[in-house]
């Protein structure tokens, strides 16, 4: 069996609503699945999971996340992709959303 390709991306939200994140870390399989997520919100605080928990403030998608191209197509949205270094810098940050 071969292992799953992982790709890490950043993605940043333009809005005015202080309860959801301003940008948002994935880790995501090779369907475009996240694995773990971090979300950053504008007073610093820090969210991760890597897990799906409706009951939590932060959980994993139950559907993939829209390719690149099509999160540009929201002006509200940017992304990019990054390392996987850069990825674990930022979850190291994170606390768990449970």
């Amino acid at each position: 069996m071969e292992p799953t390709s992982r790709t890490f991306w950043r993605v940043r939200w333009e809005h005015d609503n202080d309860d959801d994140p301003i940008v948002m870390y994935y880790e995501l399989d090779s369907d475009r699945m996240t694995c773990r997520v971090v979300e950053v919100f504008g007073d610093g605080r820090v969210q991760r999971a890597d897990r799906v928990d409706p009951d939590a403030p932060t959980s994993l998608s139950w559907e993939p996340i829209p390719p690149l191209d099509e999160i540009h197509q929201q002006p509200e949205f940017t992304g990019r992709a990054i390392t996987s270094e850069d990825f674990e810098a930022v979850w190291q940050r994170g606390s768990d959303s449970s």
